[in-house]
């Protein structure tokens, strides 16, 4: 997806995706603008938004 924006407006929610349910069913999730890739271990939102 282009940003964490389109996963969700609720940042708990958002959170819950990329953190626990993703990784439970091997799901890859990469945000291009944000520069976040799961499948490189950084599903954590707020080092992402960070960086």
């Amino acid at each position: 997806m282009k940003d964490l924006s389109r996963l969700g407006r609720g940042y708990l929610k958002a959170g819950y995706y990329t953190e626990v349910f993703f990784p439970a069913h091997d799901i890859w999730l990469l945000a291009v603008s944000d520069g976040m890739d799961s499948d490189e271990g950084d599903t954590n939102l707020l080092r992402s938004a960070i960086s």
